[in-house]
């Protein structure tokens, strides 16, 4: 080769390593390093490294006890190999046949068989690898503190070993089979080489054999053990309870049973045959037990022939103990074994505005869809095209001294609505980089009247005490690209006198970029070649990304599950967020599945983010949970306990929906603690129906304040009204509570069986039906307006049962915002609309009393109190003729 062809290939060689490491560094590092950066600006280096070194450690540690394990077992093996030849000859061979790796295995060089041993260990742990957080729950659970109703394990056992045993066991099964091949293999050559010398195989490789004949029935029999556990989760009696029955519990169990003992009786006597060559016969014995057991188990002719014959016949009582384990696991999963439960008494007749506390309830009622309210935010309180509320959060607020219940939204940032031109870069990542406080309104308002702001405008002005040291909004809800802030050309700040004003971020959030190989960085990060070219960040430059806050909890915490609605705080430090956060598991014993993806909840982290620094602190909600606090055993430092959450975000926190929902969704079912009635399905409930151009959809969970738990004293309230299965009517309502010692707390009100409790469906036909409000709202519909009725709210007050419903009108021939018109308001089969809830309710009462003097007499007997015998299942005796 000339010497010019030699430097070529050198270059050309020199020119590939480099593309290579630039490659590799762009892919890797740079998303590595960003990362590193980007924690340590939340104050969680340590926690960055300590993921990366878990992830680590499991797969060395994993691999180094699987490799020493199989190390081991070839290095006794490799004393019995080789022994066929005398040590001349199989010097001269080892000469010849140095290369052949068959050779190698045949005279047990550990050179073969270490990395052999370390290749078996990596294959065998990578499943401990890429499940390393379940790996670390494992190791770092505790004990709940509660057992398990069968098998009296402690449940935390099936959250996290359960789990993690059966990955490693099926791993198990397949290494030992691998190394048992293996070892049998060359065994087998090394005892035909020493029976043509007329020699046997040493005792101790019988030994060593039979020890590996132990452990890998061992394996298996474990397996049996984890099946057996594994009949906690059968779904075998879905829809109608969940777990094992009858059937799983004296057949397949038994079955199971069957197996391990007849594999131990295989086991003892296979080791026997195969150093005495005796005991054959229990072998083929125990070998037979087995194959019968293990058919019987996994065919369905012993499980139907018991089925039909022994079950069905009396389905109840044998069912009966595994229903109620059923029953109560699910309650336990979902957090429901401690719901309070309550009637409701009904009052008929009478009057209802003399309780002296009716109008006090009357204050905080929610007539505000929040969908048209966000409208109605956007259209008055915008401001510039550059703002945008991206929701509206209902909270409660001490306002002039008195516990209010309010609407808020954030005034988030945004370039959508700019015009195209002005949508560049300069633009998006230096002048337009937050938003700028919050709109606040009273839940209740009155139609036909201006709308009342708690706060308004910008910089956010209020005539009610709130004030907001800062109101700057640069981390939210909305999707926001980069911004590096504070920067040279100065930042779009609150426009005040018709002009623009510039400012600077103060705040410590973001990466700082102030030199030319973090602008590298973050230009090869983000694709984006200005970044780096621009002359305008300066030394304080910031660069703030993963603004989002829900994308942001997610980087930094992927095991908690988030629920779908963050809300605003507003404080007078600042403005911010507040996320729920579950802890949730597919492993609690005999829970029934959610959804299929959990039989275990907990609301056990709340997350609280600034919304000017972007700072994300998590609190343990719930150090009852297990799971919860597995985690701050694992990240020290990560999780804080509620004591050190401030006061004044700490009356903010509220039960979450998501959870409700689902707590609900299983309570609605598994209410019924009588096992006879649950497998009846007597008294199931659904969520309460609404109808509306003949869909029908399911009422979710609001917020109400009321004094509902105890009078006069109001409580901010999660509620939800449930109704029976395929009826309208209501049966109950169940109460999440929110405020102080008692929040987490869930109540449910059922009302007389045997009354009549108009559903949300009912009640909306009762106002269709209304010639009053029908007709008014025809006139409506023919002045160029669209009537829009919100969301319907049940309002349980004064052993009663009412409906409000907004009424919004909407110019049809403009853009004009919806505005507040009317207030229906209906109670059984009457409605009546006004301009506000205190006139609404007004009439309500005297058109209920006529109602009631007119039917009293028409059919004086139907009337409350003079019902004799009920006997059609509403209330009411039959007519007499």
């Amino acid at each position: 080769m000339t010497p010019s062809k030699r430097i070529t290939i050198i270059l050309a060689a020199v020119l590939a390593a480099v593309v290579a490491a630039l490659a590799l560094f762009t892919f890797v590092m740079v998303d590595f390093i960003v990362d590193l950066w980007w924690f340590d600006s939340l104050h969680l280096a340590g926690y960055f490294w300590l993921r990366h070194l878990y992830r680590f450690a499991i797969l060395i540690a994993a691999s180094l006890g699987f490799s020493l394990l199989f190390a081991a077992n070839f290095f006794i093996a490799a004393r019995y190999l080789g022994t066929s030849e005398s040590a001349k000859n199989r010097s001269e061979t080892q000469k010849r046949v140095s290369r052949d790796l068959f050779s190698l295995f045949l005279r047990g060089s550990m050179k073969i068989f270490l990395p052999f041993s370390v290749a078996l260990g990596a294959f065998v742990s990578w499943p401990l690898y890429s499940h390393w957080e379940e790996t670390l729950l494992f190791l770092f659970g505790r004990a709940a503190g509660r057992p398990s109703v069968l098998f009296g394990h402690d449940v935390s056992y099936f959250l996290f070993s359960y789990p993690v045993f059966t990955m490693i066991q099926a791993r198990l099964v397949l290494g030992v089979c691998i190394a048992m091949t293996g070892l049998v293999v060359l065994y087998v050559a090394e005892k035909r080489l020493l029976n043509k010398e007329g020699k046997g195989l040493p005792g101790g490789a019988r030994a060593h054999l039979s020890v590996m004949v132990f452990f890998l029935f061992a394996v298996f029999g474990w397996g049996f053990y984890l099946e057996a556990q594994g009949l906690l989760y059968s779904e075998a009696h879905q829809p109608v309870f969940a777990g094992p029955g009858y059937v799983e519990w004296k057949v397949v169990f038994p079955l199971i049973l069957a197996c391990i003992a007849s594999l131990l009786g295989i086991t003892v006597f296979l080791v026997l045959s195969m150093n005495t060559r005796r005991g054959k016969k229990p072998l083929y014995f125990f070998a037979v037990v087995f194959a019968l057991a293990f058919g019987l188990r996994h065919t369905h002719f012993l499980y139907d022939l018991v089925e039909q014959y022994s079950v069905k016949p009396n389905e109840i009582a044998k069912e009966m103990p595994y229903i109620e384990n059923s029953i109560q696991a699910t309650l336990e999963g979902f957090g429901l074994d401690l719901v309070i439960t309550r009637p409701y008494p009904i009052q008929k007749g009478g009057t209802f505005q003399s309780d002296r506390n009716f109008y006090a309830n009357l204050q905080n009622v929610p007539v505000w869809d929040q969908d048209y309210l966000k409208e109605v935010y956007f259209q008055i309180q915008g401001i510039r095209p550059y703002y945008n509320f991206s929701g509206v959060d209902v909270d409660r607020y001490t306002v002039a001294g008195q516990y209010q219940q309010v609407y808020l939204a954030s005034r988030e940032i945004t370039l959508e609505r700019l015009p195209g031109y002005a949508q560049n870069w300069i633009n998006a990542h230096l002048r337009y980089t937050h938003g700028q406080g919050v709109v606040m309104t009273p839940a209740a308002q009155g139609g036909d009247e201006g709308m009342t702001w708690f706060i308004k405008d910008v910089p956010p002005q209020s005539s009610y005490g709130f004030s907001i040291q800062e109101p700057d909004i640069y981390y939210g809800c909305d999707q926001y690209p980069f911004v590096i802030a504070p920067n040279a050309t100065g930042e779009l700040d609150a426009p005040a006198k018709g002009n623009d004003l510039v400012s600077n971020y103060t705040g410590t959030g973001g990466v700082p970029i102030n030199n030319l190989f973090r602008k590298a960085i973050f230009a090869l990060y983000f694709s984006d070649k200005d970044s780096f070219f621009t002359t305008k960040t300066i030394e304080k430059s910031r660069i703030l990304f993963r603004r989002n806050i829900v994308d942001r909890i997610r980087r930094i915490a992927p095991f908690l599950k988030l629920d779908q609605d963050p809300y605003t705080v507003v404080t007078s430090e600042g403005i911010y967020w507040i996320q729920d956060a579950y802890t949730t598991s597919r492993f609690y014993p005999n829970a029934d599945i959610y959804q299929d993806n959990f039989n275990y909840i907990r609301n056990s982290v709340k997350i609280v983010v600034d919304a000017f620094s972007g700072q994300v602190r998590f609190y343990i909600a719930d150090p009852a949970d297990p799971i919860v606090m597995a985690y701050y055993r694992m990240y020290p430092g990560l999780l804080s306990f509620m004591d050190r959450l401030p006061a004044s975000l700490r009356a903010h926190l509220r039960y979450p929906k998501d959870m409700f929902t689902a707590q609900m969704d299983k309570y609605g079912k598994y209410h019924q603690t009588d096992p006879k009635i649950f497998y009846q399905q007597q008294d199931i409930w659904e969520f309460a129906k609404m109808y509306s151009g003949g869909t029908q959809k399911p009422m979710g969970p609001y917020y109400l304040t009321l004094d509902l738990i105890k009078p006069g004293e109001h409580e901010f309230l999660l509620v939800l009204p449930v109704s029976p299965i395929g009826r309208d009517n209501l049966r109950s309502l169940a109460i999440g509570r929110c405020d102080g010692d008692n929040y987490g707390k869930i109540v449910v009100y059922s009302f007389p069986e045997g009354q009549q409790i108009y559903g949300p469906s009912q009640t909306r036909s009762v106002i269709d039906i209304d010639t009053m409000i029908a007709q008014e709202f025809t006139l409506w519909d023919q002045a160029g307006s669209e009537v829009k009725r919100g969301r319907m709210v049940i309002l349980p007050m004064v052993n009663r049962v009412f409906y409000v419903q907004p009424v919004y009108l909407r110019a049809t021939n403009s853009s004009r915002f919806p505005e507040l018109k009317r207030i229906i308001v209906a109670l059984d089969d009457v409605a009546v609309m006004d301009t506000n809830l205190e006139k609404a309710f007004e009439r309500l009462e005297q058109k209920y009393q006529d109602r009631l003097v007119q039917k009293k007499k028409q059919f004086p007997e139907f009337l409350p109190g003079n019902v004799k015998k009920p006997a059609s299942g509403i209330g009411i005796s039959s007519p007499k003729k």
